[in-house]
């Protein structure tokens, strides 16, 4: 999912069964599904509950409509700088790190490729260096 998906998430996109979040109008303008953790679903209904969420779940500053793509890079830096976490970075790497957990627990790359919305393999592949050589494509 990428990050103008993700501040546009609102409740109604999430499939608490089959444990789904649906992206709407995302890349290519296509609506589509990702992966939802179990534990996931807990925190976002506490933090719904929290912020007092009524459509997006990353509502901006004055409630209305979605929390803007900038507000949420710097949550991240905040974050990461509260968690004391030195690695450079920006939203885009937890894209990456999913990726990374995933190939880990055995997730085959091209379900990878699917649930990130990379189109092609070859642009897939070159990604693949980063989670160790027993994972690149030949």
């Amino acid at each position: 999912m990428g990050l103008a998906e993700a501040v546009n998430l609102q409740a109604c996109h999430i499939n608490n069964k089959p444990m789904q979040i649906r992206a709407v109008a995302g890349k290519g303008t296509r609506d589509r599904y990702t992966v939802l953790a179990p534990a996931m679903i807990i925190k976002l209904r506490v933090h719904r509950k929290r912020q007092g969420c009524t459509d997006y779940l990353f509502p901006a500053k004055d409630g209305y409509g979605p929390m803007c793509e900038a507000t949420s890079q710097y949550a991240y830096k905040i974050t990461t700088k509260r968690a004391e976490i030195t690695k450079q970075g920006n939203v885009h790497l937890l894209r990456y790190s999913f990726a990374t957990h995933s190939l880990e627990g055995d997730m085959n790359l091209t379900v990878i490729q699917h649930l990130l919305r990379y189109g092609d393999l070859h642009t897939t592949a070159p990604r693949s260096s980063i989670f160790g050589a027993e994972y690149a494509i030949k």
